[in-house]
This record gives structure tokens, C-alpha cells and sequence, in this order.
């Protein structure tokens, strides 16, 4: 996906030399003259990373970094300023700028900042993304069993609070990842849970069918070795050629 960038800039000839620098990068550019129209825009769009002047008239930057903790809280704000001094550069880092640049700056210099709010921007999305699937997947997961903190598996006990997977044969703790992947097979009981969708719940990618099984397989085994260890053969995650992963108990 193509980042989204707002330049904003009371310069106009500053402001329109970085918007199109940006867009021969390949990112998508909008621009605003002043603090006032940036924080409109950032009301009505949903941008990755603001490029943003800090002295500008009427509303300026800080005014602009604190209204876009309000409307605009996981965009990334680099500011690009020609008047920085160590004072404004830890008051725009108190106001949740993620980077500080000063004016004139190498053009190699803005775009590898850029590239890094953006990164951490996706980043901080797929975090975000993971977080609300482990949390729908644990609500029906209950649902569908006793309703209690611990979840029950072939003979096995899973505490997602604590990530600790127990059994007859002992217990085991389950990494982030391993958790989330026990989750997604859990809630598709009895059912195949698709290569695709596992990567998008386990590790929060968007991937082509021929990519999802090789980007499953470390954890798979990792989580299966835990499971064997755990409970014996009481259950096991069966792989389904060409399809995904199902959760089997040794008695069905």
C-alpha cells in the first residue's frame, strides 16, 4: 500500500518542491498552506506521515502537532523547520512529533525520514490490527465454551492472560505469536482455517495465497512442538494440503 503524506508548509514554493519530491518517491501527496487547513485535512483523510513547518501564521505547528493528537493519533508527524533550536526540537518531541528535521536538509535526508515514519506508521497499524483480531478471536472462542478465563483443548488448558498452555504431561509458555495462532485455530474448531486469513490474524500481513504457507510454517512447528510436549497426542494441528490448518483432539 502507498503511503499517504501531508506536506505543510506557508512556503509555497518550500511546499510544493517537497510534494513533488515526495511524489517521484512514489508516495501520495497532499498539501496544505497553514495549520488550520493541514488540521482539516487531517480531520477528513487518514494520513501516514505529516511533513510540517513549525513557524508558520495564525495556527502553527505545535498548535497542529497537539490538534493532530486528537483527530489524528496514530499519523506521524516529521518536522521540517528552518527556525530549530534544542528547545523547539524537545517541545515538538514532547508534542508526539516522531522526528525533527531542520531546514535546508539534504534531500536524501527527508526522504529516508519519511521512510521511517512511514514504517513505524505500518508498523504501529499491524500492531493494532493484531491486538483487536487475538482480542475478537479469545471473545468468540469463549463464546463458544464455558465462558471462563481459561480455555480447554484436548486435555489441555489455555490461560490467554498469561499465555501458559497446561496438560497432563506439563505446561508451556507460548510466545505472542503462538498465541495468536492457537486463537485463530480455536475459534475455527472442527473447521479449516485458511493459510491467508492465519497470516493476517498471526502476524498481521496482507499476502498472496503461494506466500502464506512459508510465512506460517516456523511458528506451526513451533507451536506444535509445544503442544506434544503439553499434551501428549491428545491433540494435534493437522495441516490440510493446499487449504490451511485444523485443529484435531485424539478422540474425535
Amino acid at each position: 500500500m502507498t503511503s499517504r503524506v501531508l506536506v505543510v508548509d506557508d512556503d509555497d514554493v518550500g511546499r510544493a518542491t517537497m510534494a513533488d519530491l515526495l511524489r517521484l518517491e512514489g508516495y501520495r501527496v497532499d498539501d496544505a498552506a497553514g495549520g488550520r487547513q493541514a488540521l482539516d485535512r487531517l480531520a477528513g483523510e487518514p494520513y501516514d506521515v505529516v511533513l510540517l513547518d513549525l513557524k508558520m501564521p495564525g495556527v502553527d505547528g505545535v498548535a497542529v502537532l497537539q490538534g493532530a493528537a486528537e483527530v489524528a493519533p496514530e499519523t506521524q508527524i516529521v518536522v521540517f523547520t528552518a527556525h530549530g533550536s534544542m528547545e523547539t526540537a524537545i517541545q515538538a518531541i514532547r508534542h508526539g512529533a516522531y522526528d525533527y528535521l531542520l531546514k535546508p536538509a539534504s534531500t536524501a535526508e527527508v526522504v529516508a525520514c519519511i521512510a521511517r515514519a512511514a514504517a513505524h506508521h505500518e508498523e504501529r497499524a499491524r500492531e493494532r490490527r493484531l491486538l483487536e483480531s487475538s482480542a475478537a478471536a479469545l471473545a468468540d472462542v469463549r463464546a463458544a465454551g464455558d465462558g471462563g478465563d481459561r480455555v480447554q483443548w484436548a486435555g489441555m488448558a489455555l490461560e490467554p492472560a498469561t499465555r501458559r498452555l497446561s496438560g497432563p504431561q506439563g505446561e508451556a509458555e507460548l510466545t505472542p505469536a503462538e498465541l495468536r495462532l492457537l486463537l485463530a485455530l480455536l475459534r475455527r474448531r472442527g473447521h479449516v482455517a485458511e493459510y491467508v486469513a492465519l497470516v493476517d490474524q498471526v502476524q498481521g500481513y496482507t499476502v498472496d495465497a503461494w506466500e502464506a504457507p512459508g510465512m506460517l510454517r516456523p511458528v506451526v512447528s513451533r507451536l506444535r512442538h509445544k503442544v506434544r510436549l503439553v499434551g501428549g497426542q491428545a491433540g494435534r494441528i493437522a495441516t490440510v494440503r493446499g487449504s490451511g490448518y485444523v485443529l484435531e483432539d485424539a478422540d474425535r
